[in-house]
């Protein structure tokens, strides 16, 4: 049981880092870039989301666009 709650607990805070990871102030383009290509996204996709993160990363309103794009690609 105890190996069961620290996996529950581990997955938990991989979410909670994920979640983090896809709004503007927890944002991190080398982590949400990796996060987008080791996806099952098809190669145009991941693509497209990765540019368009790359084009927004200094702009904070297109970045939440951007971000936005990626939870739902991602199913989130």
């Amino acid at each position: 049981e105890a190996e069961t709650a620290a996996a529950t607990t581990e997955a938990a805070a991989t979410e909670t880092s994920v979640a983090d990871l896809l709004t503007p102030e927890g944002f991190s383009l080398d982590k949400v870039t990796e996060m987008v290509n080791g996806s099952d996204l098809d190669g145009l996709k991941k693509t497209l989301l990765v540019g368009a993160l790359e084009k927004a990363k200094d702009n904070p309103e297109l970045l939440k666009g951007a971000l936005d794009h990626i939870r739902a690609a991602l199913g989130l």
